[in-house]
């Protein structure tokens, strides 16, 4: 069976080195950077375009770094997020028409490549723009600018050669504040997306919004992606892998597999937790625990109940690690499942 573990946007390492500055090297060889409007204000137009475009070589030679990492490790843990970085001030319409600039569209073509190479490995691709893509807001501008974002992070895609019909590809987003008329609201702005966005997007459970029940009006047409931390969040018990949802959310997708994203809460809100006991959230609140406080992600993949839970999914779902040390945690997920005989 072809079961993945993935991490999200940043590469770190474990190797040592001879100094702070050939880590910062290193790190920054495999990871992508942006600039600012405020920078670019301060630059003659050439040099704006200029240092965009060198921005957009920087970030094409990032991925390629980054996914010959990837390639050796095991098949299970070949599932990249790409970050939202890759075209800086794409989205900005007072620059907007750099990207019409000859040196950028023929930098461009350097997506092709990055790509090719992705599919080459098979390493699966995500992207998971910002909280402030809400295609629900009461704000016309609000979904303006979220369709303009989605469609940014579209381009992404097609210009590394993929299209709609691979289904594995995902453009992860959440269903916005809590509404009663979310998922028409959601349908009108979806119908405005071009053909592969729609293929690609899904809509998330949050933790203090809308959760799984909201978003399963929306699996006829859109996928479905669950948290389980969320969930866990928003109805202070855990989903199990039995659950009733369960095939429905599946065949959202569409005969891909589905993702599932799984967090721990931070360590040091937990400190005297028992390893060997999925969090309890009636007993953490009536100990003072607060849930804005729980929701926040760990570094790694600190307790065994949780990734022993999130595992029991593995079967159906690729897991994407939500944890502020990336692919070391993801690591943590798959050794995990080596321990537990599931690899």
């Amino acid at each position: 069976m072809d079961r993945r573990i993935g991490y999200c946007c940043k590469l770190l390492t474990t190797q040592q080195f001879e100094n702070k500055k050939a880590a910062q090297t290193w790190l920054d060889a495999h990871n992508g950077k942006s600039t600012t409007v405020a920078y670019l204000d301060k630059q003659s137009y050439a040099d704006a375009v200029e240092k965009v475009r060198s921005i957009i070589a920087h970030n094409q030679q990032a991925l390629i770094n980054q996914f010959k990492v990837v390639s050796t490790w095991p098949k299970a843990l070949r599932v990249v997020r790409v970050g939202s970085e890759q075209l800086p001030v794409k989205t900005f319409p007072k620059y907007r028409s750099i990207y019409d600039e000859p040196v950028i569209i023929a930098q461009q073509q350097g997506w092709q490549a990055v790509g090719d190479l992705a599919r080459a490995l098979d390493i699966r691709l995500s992207s998971h723009p910002g909280p402030y893509t809400i295609l629900t807001s009461d704000s016309v501008d609000v979904v303006n600018r979220a369709i303009e974002d989605l469609e940014y992070h579209a381009e992404v895609f097609r210009m590394m050669g993929y299209d709609g019909t691979d289904q594995r590809q995902e453009i992860n987003i959440h269903g916005g504040p809590q509404r009663g008329d979310m998922v028409e609201r959601f349908r009108d702005a979806f119908k405005r997306l071009a053909s592969d966005t729609q293929q690609w997007l899904s809509v998330e459970n949050d933790e203090f919004s809308h959760c799984v029940d909201d978003l399963l009006p929306l699996a006829d047409s859109i996928k479905i992606c669950v948290d389980i931390n969320h969930y866990w969040i928003h109805q202070g018990v855990h989903m199990q892998p039995d659950d009733a949802r369960i095939p429905r959310i599946v065949d959202s997708w569409r005969g891909a597999r589905p993702e599932m994203h799984i967090a721990w809460p931070a360590e040091e809100y937990l400190t005297a937790h028992a390893p060997d006991q999925l969090p309890d959230m009636a007993l953490l609140e009536a100990a003072g625990h607060k849930k804005t406080k729980l929701r926040a992600h760990s570094d790694y993949a600190w307790i065994p109940s949780v990734t022993d839970h999130a595992l029991k999914f593995w079967d159906s779902f690729d897991l994407c690690v939500e944890a502020k040390m990336k692919n070391l945690a993801s690591h943590q997920v798959y050794s995990r499942a080596q321990h537990l005989g599931l690899t």
